[in-house]
């Protein structure tokens, strides 16, 4: 009768452990010859994660490329929706330019005249005055003449009434005069004009509407009204004005 006897257990553990040894050795021995192909360790390591690496930079570059379309799509919608909004603007204030002549203009002439009203001399009486145009020529130019549009010239002819009308309670003339040289202010019609007289000619400045009821400022003269008047009223005497009363 024959008896198997199993093999000690010591050999089978060590035979196990030998055969995981050459399982080893030989995954060594594959990785060496790859990394010798490849030209050594060094190059081996950055062949492969430099892949990585351009394969995470590709990956990137498109995000990067897709955020960018995305963003110059929504620059473009941007500057669509502004430059609708600032052409709407730019219509209206081409078109009505309005400006609150009972808050914003009348008080300002009443301040004036009452202050020309106690100067203690013509001269600077005169000073005031033409101060006083030389802002408000600037201030309502190219604006409309009344508040509202349908008013149509409405504020303008009040204001006109109410400096005549300020001028008149304080007694202040219209015109100034100095040796051979006149300057008179004065409503003509639905006109204001400041007009300098002197041996030379005669120059105005006319501030009125037009057709469209815009105001705008007229003059013959080739100098603007502050330009013009700085020179006037920087005379090397200092003054002498006097008043001429109708």
């Amino acid at each position: 009768m024959k008896i198997s006897v199993p093999p000690p257990k010591n050999f089978s553990q060590k035979g196990q452990g030998l055969l995981e040894y050459a399982l080893i050795a030989t995954f060594v021995a594959a990785i060496a010859v790859f990394v010798t192909l490849n030209g050594g360790f060094g190059a081996t390591i950055t062949n492969l994660f430099g892949a990585a690496g351009d394969n995470v930079g590709v990956a990137t570059e498109s995000i990067n490329l897709a955020d960018s379309v995305e963003e110059q799509e929504e620059t473009s919608f941007d500057a669509t929706a502004d430059e609708s909004t600032t052409s709407t603007e730019t219509s209206e204030s081409l078109n009505l330019k309005p400006l609150n002549w009972e808050t914003e203009i009348a008080p300002f002439a009443n301040v004036t005249y009452n202050t020309i009203a106690r100067n203690a001399s013509v001269d600077d009486a005169l000073r005031s005055e033409i101060r006083f145009y030389d802002t408000l020529f600037s201030a309502v130019d190219g604006h409309l003449a009344s508040t509202y549009a349908k008013d149509g010239t409405k504020d303008w002819e009040n204001f006109l009434t109410m400096i005549e009308n300020t001028k008149t309670r304080n007694n202040i003339p219209s015109t100034y005069t100095r040796d051979e040289q006149t300057i008179t202010v004065k409503k003509v019609g639905k006109d204001l004009r400041v007009t300098y007289s002197d041996k030379e000619g005669t120059y105005y400045y006319k501030l009125s509407p037009d057709v469209n009821n815009v105001m705008q400022v007229e003059t013959n003269s080739t100098k603007s009204y502050s330009q013009f008047y700085s020179t006037i009223m920087s005379n090397k005497d200092g003054g002498g004005w006097q008043y001429k009363r109708d």
